[in-house]
């Protein structure tokens, strides 16, 4: 079963599948599914504080304001770094535990 087709193979962060190499069956597709998702937020992390240092450096048009820093703080404390907390226990807790039993 090809699952290539439901994904645009373009956009797919993983260094492990892309169009030459596309998901092949549900065991590609249940580990690049969380793990893109995880990608993308971090990407945009990367993004944010490459703006955030652009901007207390001079190199933007604008000063870097007080509550954007803090937002971005907010949003690593209370969403990202729980997000990735909570998928690293579900793996250790569920998943893992699952594919042992296929393993056998």
């Amino acid at each position: 079963m090809n699952t290539g087709n439901k994904f645009v193979l373009e956009k797919i962060t993983s260094e492990e599948y892309g169009p030459e190499r596309p998901p092949n069956d549900w065991a590609d597709t249940a580990l690049l599914i969380p793990h893109e998702s995880l990608r993308r937020e971090i990407s945009c992390m990367r993004a944010s504080i490459d703006k955030l240092v652009a901007m207390v450096v001079g190199e933007e048009d604008r000063e870097v304001q007080n509550w954007q820093i803090q937002f971005f703080c907010e949003w690593v404390v209370e969403w990202l770094e729980p997000s990735i907390h909570e998928h690293h226990d579900n793996e250790e807790d569920i998943y893992f535990p699952w594919i042992a039993t296929k393993a056998e």
